[in-house]
């Protein structure tokens, strides 16, 4: 078979199943029902699975680059020490789950933050940019709500005395990320959904 009929192919097996999925929704028949929550668990094992192979092949990548001498040696070895670490703490602190979940859950709030950082800074970065720019509606707009945002998120809030009438509106506002968010996801849906029916149904022909 060749590469861009497999391709198709898989394609059109994942339109199908989000077809599926999307439909399932409407209905609460036990047995879609039963066959949805088997298809969300099939999705997760294969993810795991791709996923611990990412990881792996990343690591012995690390692994053959640490001969070679370049500027990359410390980058390649802190990488191999702590995938290394990391896995010898899981099957020592394995069998105490609760300790296990509780250094997993700190690893995770300090990813976040720093990850929350980057976009902080890459916003400011944004915002210069943007400022040194023409004026326009869009670039007005970006200004306003990335100082709104900024400020919102940054916690200064919490050391003033807000007035009642002013706290349902600061709460709408924080919630509008989550739903830029939810849009993002949204669209980023749809098109996968379009591209596969595109594909199951014309075979990705883009003269059709």
């Amino acid at each position: 078979m060749k590469t861009s009929a497999r391709i198709q192919w898989i394609a059109g097996i994942a339109a199908l199943c989000g077809f599926f999925i999307l439909l399932s929704i409407f209905t609460d028949e036990p047995i879609i029902l039963a066959a949805q929550q088997r298809m969300f668990q099939w999705a997760a094992l294969v993810s795991a699975v791709l996923l611990f192979m990412a990881v792996i092949e990343f690591i012995l990548a690390r692994v053959r680059r640490l001969g070679e001498k370049s500027g990359g040696f410390i980058h390649n070895f802190l990488c191999f020490a702590v995938f290394l670490a990391v896995l010898i703490f899981g099957f020592t602190a394995g069998r105490n789950k609760d300790v296990l979940h509780s250094y997993v859950l700190k690893t995770q709030i300090a990813v976040e933050s720093v990850l929350a950082g980057l976009v902080c800074l890459a916003l400011l970065y944004g915002v210069y940019r943007a400022a040194k720019a023409p004026g326009s509606v869009l670039k007005n707009a970006f200004l306003i709500s990335s100082i709104v945002f900024m400020v919102l998120f940054s916690g200064i809030l919490s050391f003033m005395k807000i007035p009642d009438s002013l706290t349902g509106l600061i709460q709408l506002l924080r919630v509008l990320p989550t739903g830029g968010i939810y849009g993002l996801l949204i669209g980023l849906a749809i098109g996968a959904l379009v591209t596969g029916v595109r594909i199951l149904f014309w075979g990705g022909n883009p003269n059709r």
